[in-house]
């Protein structure tokens, strides 16, 4: 397969990756005598801060996904290739990948990130990563599966679980002592009011939390008309 990229005397970059760093980059490359190609395995980038709207259903995932051409159509100098690299080769100033070998003046690698479970291997094993589109609608089906399962079960059963469901957001600097209120209605019309407060220490590692203290306040809402 060829890579299908024109032949330059002109310095060539290559950008591995279309997350923010690479895209930021592009833009600040503003040389036409400067030949960029960017690599990734995905013909579009994703705004990873809103993946969560997607895996609860908030937003479509065509919202949070631009099309890397149309990103870049003022550019001439940017070529995109939609591929997988495969290996990296210094000694030869290469990069082989998916569709071919593509050579490079510079190499840029901005791949981002990848999941960070903080060391916990239960977690590794059974939690859903949400990095990508793909995964964020894989986390979403089973929020949804799981809402069709409860309602086949006994009711009592349900609002046991709904007393369990709740969103914690962790920011960089994330609190130790913090609470949350929410409002649960139950099956049979009437209404509580659970309030959750949790604790937390400093785990083992540097960036890693224990469970200090929980506790749950259940109190029955009361209606005017009541």
């Amino acid at each position: 397969m060829s890579v299908n990229i024109p032949v330059t005397n002109n310095p060539r970059i290559v950008i591995i990756g279309s997350g923010f760093g690479g895209l930021e980059l592009i833009k600040k490359l503003n040389d036409p005598d400067i030949q960029v190609i960017l690599l990734d395995k995905n013909n579009y980038h994703t705004f990873q801060p809103l993946l969560y709207q997607v895996a609860t259903g908030g937003l479509d995932p065509d919202s949070i996904a631009y099309p890397l051409r149309k990103i870049f159509k003022r550019k001439p100098n940017v070529i995109f290739r939609m591929a997988e690299v495969l290996s990296i080769t210094p000694e030869k100033n290469s990069v082989t990948t998916s569709i071919g070998e593509i050579t490079y003046d510079y190499l840029v690698i901005a791949t981002g990130s990848t999941t960070n479970f903080h060391q916990k291997d239960d977690m590794q094993k059974y939690a859903l990563e949400m990095k990508t589109i793909p995964q964020a609608l894989d986390l979403r089906s089973l929020i949804l599966q799981n809402f069709e399962r409860a309602l086949l079960t006994n009711p009592l059963l349900v609002e046991q679980r709904r007393s369990w469901i709740a969103e914690i957001g962790r920011g960089e600097n994330p609190p130790r002592d913090f609470s949350f209120e929410h409002e649960v209605s139950r099956l049979d019309g009437s209404e509580i009011w659970l309030k959750t407060s949790i604790r937390l220490a400093n785990g083992p590692g540097p960036d890693s939390f224990e469970l200090r203290g929980l506790s749950v306040n259940i109190t029955q809402v009361k209606r005017a008309e009541e």
